[in-house]
């Protein structure tokens, strides 16, 4: 927010000079973007006076104007729509020089020759507005040097959106004033209710939505004259980023800047009845507002409507067939109070921001509404010669409650670090603005000021006590209250060791939406699979799109969809996981962690192998991996699972509960994904992880003595699992087997159909002694017939 530095000051006669009153700001939470002398940057330029206007003999959008500077009258072509006899504005005439640097000459346009140039608000240096000429009031004195206000400066405040109370410069003097610790003033004798008491107005205002509009009050004022605001209001608007348009408009806008309060101006000639009502847009109803949009409304807006139809969008922007122009005379004034919400999302759902919408979202002060008022019609019975003609009307809603904040001296010492007195805290509220009152065992009961409505919790008043206590004031030192040693939490310790596992066998972790549509579940044959709790699903209210019509009930397509987007751009091996929650419905809405794993693609090259597919193993070593990490074996039973293929599935389990399944994509769904056949995937239930987990297992000492290791193949039914026959090894092997890895699967010719050859390499040692080849062979020959006599398996030998 711009504001003019004299402007302030008249608020807070006390106040140090700019450039420390920028420095305190910033310090109390008001940040200052820049600071700026409100001079023009701009040479020679004088308040002009138009005499004649003719139409350009060679083109229709250009005017002739004669101009009298002064010193004499200057012949000036000019294509502003809003040049006409006898307005002043700011004249350069030959030699003058603009704000941007740009010295003006005399040029010939289309034949006629232009001896300077009006100029608009852009080329003097106030504002952005280059649409119009800077119209100047009848007071500006013709001939006489255009300048601004002499030593005075313009401060960009930047306020965050839950200080709406510093939108103003009442707002930013109390401020100041608070961090000063001195008072603030109405630099205007305010105005008593009653002066301006009248009756014989049959106007009445009523409010059907009391949640959307707390408070509603009007005025009729009548003799009006619209004409140019004076030119010390139209400086402070430019000041301030703001046209000046007239001077019915420029005084509500001007009262937005002080007062912070948003004022609307109807020309009551134009309205079709004398009966206000704020209430909720009809279905289909339609509005055209002030920027010239005619706009379809829905019932979530509001809108002050006046007999039948509506005539602004409350707390937006008004209707353009009650706008106030050069021929109003009479005048409806509103200053209202609405509810922040539901000016943000009309704003919003009309694509329509405002002034007034920008401060109502963040919340006005409801105690300020007739108080804008007042000022607004002291100023209209100045400036414009309006007259009071009736009282002031009253609607009442709901208005936000009052807020009491109980706080303690000991913890706002405790949080801060520094030892605060209930009694310098009782001062620091006062300070604020607030009513504070004393209650049993040092308790503080805080009602913050109507204007403060970001205060709410006793977090909220700490960090002012700090800004009133000066950050620079409190010590660097170490909590009062002992900090007790932050230890992770079992889950979080299972989610590091399982992102260390997984990165370290070559997965990386994705981080997916949390939305599917019913395509994917068809993708993965779920669509009605409701006995499948990936097929229980979510819908969404209000989905963005189709393809976030659901919650999912799973991450593998979310998973599936990144890596065909990474092999369509040739990434050779893609291994992604991610751990994340999936929401499905039995009855309520359930939320469940889950660590989905994919793995499509070839594996790198190495010396041994060149770029193999990835396949079931790869996917089988990186869990076995996690399992041994986190401290417990995994079992793998056959089973046919969605999506997978037939006889390419397993259940994992842990102590007879089951953790999730694994196993190798059905190559229909693959191809639905735009995958190639072979791609590997597997979900897992994190909350099961985390009970299996055993953070605990023993570090075994390092063996000093060698290991012996023998290969063997054994041929078995299909029926025996590799991790069935591991067992039967195990068992037999006793103590000096030390590990069994299977390295090899075969099925053809050389064996009996309907067996299938496993290929072990065992590792043998002793914690005490070297192993002698007699030692092994006795023991590889008791695994041997253990496996014949419990599998009937038989030793390959060929």
């Amino acid at each position: 927010m711009k504001l003019p530095y004299s402007w302030l000051k008249e608020f807070v006669p006390g106040a140090p000079d700019v450039a420390e009153t920028a420095k305190r700001l910033s310090a109390g939470g008001l940040g200052i973007a820049s600071l700026r002398p409100c001079t023009a940057a701009c040479d020679g330029i004088v308040v002009g006076e138009v005499l004649s206007v003719t139409s350009h003999p060679k083109a229709d959008r250009l005017k002739v104007c004669v101009v009298e500077a002064g010193g004499g009258t200057f012949t000036v072509v000019c294509g502003a729509p809003n040049v006409r006899v006898g307005m002043k504005a700011p004249f350069a005439p030959p030699g003058a020089q603009l704000s941007g640097g740009k010295t003006v000459q005399t040029k010939t346009i289309l034949g006629v020759a232009s001896q300077g140039m009006l100029c608009s608000a852009v080329e003097v240096g106030e504002g952005a507005d280059a649409e119009g000429l800077l119209e100047l009031s009848g007071e500006a004195v013709t001939g006489e040097p255009y300048v601004l206000e002499a030593d005075d400066w313009v401060m960009d405040i930047e306020v965050t959106p839950n200080r709406g109370d510093a939108l103003s410069v009442v707002g930013v003097a109390r401020q100041l004033a608070v961090l000063l610790g001195t008072p603030w003033k109405l630099p205007w004798a305010e105005p008593a209710p009653g002066s301006l008491t009248q009756h014989g107005a049959d106007w009445t205002v009523a409010i059907e939505d009391p949640a959307g509009c707390g408070l509603y009050t009007a005025r009729l004022l009548t003799g009006v004259t619209v004409a140019p605001s004076p030119d010390w209001m139209q400086k402070r608007l430019l000041a301030c980023g703001m046209r000046p348009i007239n001077s019915v408009v420029d005084i509500t806008n001007y009262v937005l800047l002080e007062l912070g309060q948003p004022c609307h101006a109807f020309d009551a000639a134009k309205l079709p009845s004398r009966n206000i009502t704020v209430r909720r847009a009809a279905p289909g109803e339609v509005l055209h507002t002030l920027d010239g949009v005619q706009r379809k409304l829905s019932p979530d807006v509001l809108v002050i409507a006046c007999g039948p139809a509506p005539v602004a969008v409350a707390g937006v922007m008004g209707g353009a067939s009650s706008e106030i122009g050069s021929g109003t005379s009479s005048v409806l004034l509103e200053s209202a109070w609405f509810e922040p919400t539901r000016v943000r999302r009309a704003a919003r759902a009309l694509g329509l921001g405002s002034e007034s919408s920008y401060r109502f979202e963040r919340g006005v002060d409801p105690a300020g509404v007739v108080r804008a008022s007042l000022r607004a019609t002291q100023l209209l019975i100045e400036l414009s010669g309006a007259k009071v003609a009736s009282h002031l009307l009253e609607a009442k809603g709901r208005l936000p409650d009052q807020r009491v904040i109980e706080i303690r001296a000991e913890d706002v010492s405790e949080t801060l670090g520094v030892s605060l007195s209930p009694t310098q805290l009782k001062e620091y509220s006062k300070r604020l603005g607030a009513d504070v009152s004393s209650g049993k065992d040092g308790l503080l009961r805080v009602t913050p000021p109507s204007w403060r409505l970001d205060l709410n919790q006793p977090a909220d008043l700490v960090e002012e006590f700090a800004v009133l206590y000066g950050y620079e004031n409190i010590p660097s030192t170490m909590p009062a209250r002992e900090v007790a040693h932050l230890k992770a939490t079992k889950r979080e310790t299972v989610e590091a060791l399982t992102r260390e596992a997984l990165r370290a066998a070559g997965f990386s972790e994705a981080q997916t939406f949390s939305f599917l549509s019913r395509e994917d579940l068809s993708r993965l044959e779920l669509a009605h699979a409701r006995e499948d709790p990936r097929g229980q699903t979510v819908a969404l209210a209000n989905p963005q799109s189709e393809e976030q019509e659901l919650l999912r009930t799973t991450i593998l397509p979310g998973l599936l969809r990144s890596a065909a987007y990474n092999v369509a751009r040739e990434v050779p091996a893609v291994m992604l996981f991610e751990m994340g929650r999936v929401f499905r419905d039995i009855g309520a809405v359930v939320e469940t962690p889950m660590l989905t794993l994919l793995a499509a693609g070839r594996a790198a090259q190495d010396a041994y192998q060149a770029g193999r597919p990835l396949d079931f193993y790869d996917l089988k070593g990186a869990l076995d991996a996690l399992t041994a990490a986190l401290g417990f074996d995994l079992s793998w039973e056959p089973a046919n699972e969605n999506p997978y293929a037939l006889g390419a599935c397993a259940v994992l389990t842990v102590n007879g509960r089951t953790l999730g399944n694994a196993g190798v994509l059905d190559p229909t769904v693959a191809a639905a994904f735009d995958l190639p056949a072979g791609a590997v995937a597997a979900e897992l239930l994190l909350d099961e992880l985390v009970n299996a987990a055993s953070l605990a297992h023993p570090v075994a000492a390092p063996v000093r003595f060698p290991a012996v290791r023998r290969d063997m193949a054994v041929v078995v039914g299909e029926a025996h699992t590799a991790a069935t026959v591991s067992t039967v090894i195990g068992k037999a092997g006793a103590t000096l087997l030390e590990s069994a890895e299977v390295f090899d699967v075969y099925r053809g010719k050389q064996i009996p159909e309907g067996t299938k050859s496993l290929a072990f390499r065992l590792t043998f040692r002793s914690a005490e002694r070297t192993l002698t080849e007699q030692e092994v062979d006795e023991v590889m020959a008791r695994i041997v017939n253990s496996l014949e006599a419990t599998l009937k398996a038989k030793l390959r030998t060929a």
